[in-house]
């Protein structure tokens, strides 16, 4: 360290006041970028975190708000709502099972997606869900077959 104390020492005023200038901004240079910008990056992600948490909040709102057309558990049976609800979703049930709470179905050859949004729409309408299901893939085609127990939420 005497060496460099030396060196400093042997400095003209003007280079002593260049080296401390230049220190100073070094040791600017490493706080921002060690502390303040970390700082501000997880603040702005933060902000933006917020901001799509409130989105998907007001969307869950607005969904809550929307009032069903049917109520859950409504008086309407079970197998004719199933019956006409995939009849509008072109799916085609090759067998109903009638239980005391639960009908057990077989849905035909279909696409993946028409079957799942089938369900979704018969639990945000009609309040009936899958208590029970297998699904296999039949063929290359992406088309599927479906075993099901769906019962009537509450």
């Amino acid at each position: 360290m005497s060496a460099v104390t030396d060196a400093y020492a042997r400095l003209s005023p003007r280079e002593r006041l260049l080296v401390l200038l230049a220190a100073a901004l070094l040791g600017v240079l490493i706080l921002w970028f060690a502390v303040f910008g970390p700082i501000l990056a997880a603040r702005d992600a933060a902000k933006a975190s917020y901001a799509e948490a409130a989105q998907t909040y007001a969307l869950v709102q607005r969904a809550a708000a929307t009032p069903r057309t049917e109520t859950p558990g409504s008086a309407e049976p079970l197998r004719s709502v199933l019956s006409q609800t995939a009849a509008q979703a072109g799916l085609t049930i090759d067998r109903y099972d009638i239980q005391e709470n639960a009908i057990d179905l077989t849905v035909a050859s279909t696409a993946a997606d028409t079957l799942y949004s089938w369900l979704g729409e018969l639990s945000r309408r009609h309040g009936i869900v899958v208590r029970e299901g297998t699904v296999r893939e039949v063929g290359e085609g992406g088309e599927i077959t479906a075993r099901l127990t769906l019962v009537r939420q509450g």
